[in-house]
């Protein structure tokens, strides 16, 4: 590939292609051809063109290229029909009221629980003043942990 041919960009500065002449020419052609609408000799004088002769307007359904029909919106056919899709002897059923009443949410809420432990008395098998004297001692607290699936 000769570099001196395209710019830094990659983009083509070099002398003419042929292919490109030849396009050119084509686009000459079309030029030539009338855009707007051509009076003709035999038009009459009140706007409409005899029988047989076309005023360059498009009046008459067989002139018409029915690939070229504008469609609206409201008249295109997006997706097929359940009975394109399924067939004929397939019975689909379209439901529009919900099986969930409005009442019951989708997403249950979390009900928080609060556990309230009241302070009494409880039994315990040593007394308070041998608990009082371990707390200023603990070197000599051994802890056991029950650890699993309760």
């Amino acid at each position: 590939m000769d570099d001196n041919l395209y710019d830094e960009f990659g983009n083509y500065i070099g002398p003419d292609i042929e292919s490109d002449q030849g396009s050119e020419g084509e686009e000459e052609e079309d030029e030539d051809l009338p855009d707007r609408h051509v009076q003709e000799e035999g038009q009459q004088s009140d706007g409409e063109a005899p029988d047989g002769v076309s005023n360059g307007w498009i009046t008459a359904a067989n002139d018409v290229d029915m690939d070229n029909q504008i469609v609206l919106a409201e008249d295109k056919k997006y997706y097929p029909t359940a009975e394109e899709v399924y067939g004929e002897d397939v019975e689909t059923l379209v439901m529009d009221e919900d099986e969930q009443p409005l009442e019951q949410p989708i997403i249950k809420p979390v009900k928080n629980i609060k556990f309230e432990v009241g302070v009494k008395d409880s039994s315990t098998y040593v007394s308070t003043q041998f608990l009082i004297g371990l707390m200023s001692n603990p070197g000599l607290i051994r802890n056991v942990a029950l650890i699993g699936h309760l």
